[in-house]
């Protein structure tokens, strides 16, 4: 019997728990239609957060992710259309500025006391560290209990649907679609080593380190080239339907041929 909430991989994407009319025809905007969409849309990078470095550390230049408690959030306007929203965050070692520009709603998702993690490219300007529009993660309020680490994907989003939004859709369609049939033999999964189709799901959007990723990027990369192959079969066998088969005998052009090569 089918558990309540229950939905299948061809279900309307609306059967995912806190997707709406609404943002079914935003997530349309990104080819999403149905749970099976949803659910094949894969995160784009991933934030390691157990692999972070400290803002005096934060090499300019490089890529990096840096975790502290926000403090002097601000915007100002210098002119019209010309929004900036600074923060800085800080750690036991220092302080690395972030900056966006005209993203007016960022002011909404960061306040003052939060533990967050900056993720992008350092320079160097006004004499600090900064990242220019930073990816943000909230990792926690300032009245929150503890801090998570570990692997965030950052899924494909739009103005008006978030990667936080994307990461929520995504976990509650892998939570409600129950089991799902695997199309790879368990035969053929155990002698090459390879993760069940949900499993490899699961473990694509939500890593708990580099190397599942890895592996579930491995499966899932398989079963694409299985398909191919059996597409590319299916042709070849379609195309020689009804036909007789053909026999090739050396004639003088072929002759002619193989006494011109040089071995």
């Amino acid at each position: 019997m089918a558990q309540p909430g229950a939905i299948t991989l061809e279900s309307n994407v609306t059967g995912v728990r806190a997707v709406s009319a609404s943002r079914a025809s935003k997530l349309a905007k990104l080819g999403i239609h149905t749970v099976r969409d949803l659910v094949r849309t894969y995160p784009n990078r991933y934030i390691d957060l157990s692999n972070v470095v400290k803002a005096a550390d934060a090499p300019i230049g490089e890529t990096v992710t840096v975790i502290g408690r926000v403090e002097g959030v601000r915007s100002k306007q210098p002119r019209p259309k010309m929004h900036i929203l600074e923060a800085a965050l800080v750690d036991e070692t220092g302080s690395i500025g972030g900056v966006w520009f005209r993203q007016p709603w960022m002011a909404d998702k960061i306040h003052e006391g939060d533990i967050a993690a900056f993720s992008g490219k350092v320079t160097f300007n006004y004499g600090m560290k900064q990242i220019n529009a930073p990816y943000l993660e909230i990792l926690s309020t300032d009245n929150s209990e503890g801090l998570q680490l570990g692997m965030i994907p950052v899924h494909p989003a739009t103005e008006s649907i978030s990667a936080a939004w994307m990461r929520r859709f995504v976990a509650n369609a892998l939570e409600q679609v129950g089991d799902i049939s695997d199309p790879l033999p368990a035969s053929l999964r155990k002698r090459y080593g390879l993760m069940g189709r949900k499993a490899a799901w699961m473990h694509m959007h939500f890593p708990a380190n580099p190397a599942q990723q890895r592996q579930a990027r491995r499966r899932l990369g398989y079963e694409e080239a299985f398909y191919l192959q059996l597409e590319m079969m299916m042709r070849r066998d379609a195309s020689t339907q009804g036909g007789n088969p053909v026999l090739h005998q050396r004639g003088s052009a072929f002759d002619a041929l193989s006494g011109s090569l040089p071995f």
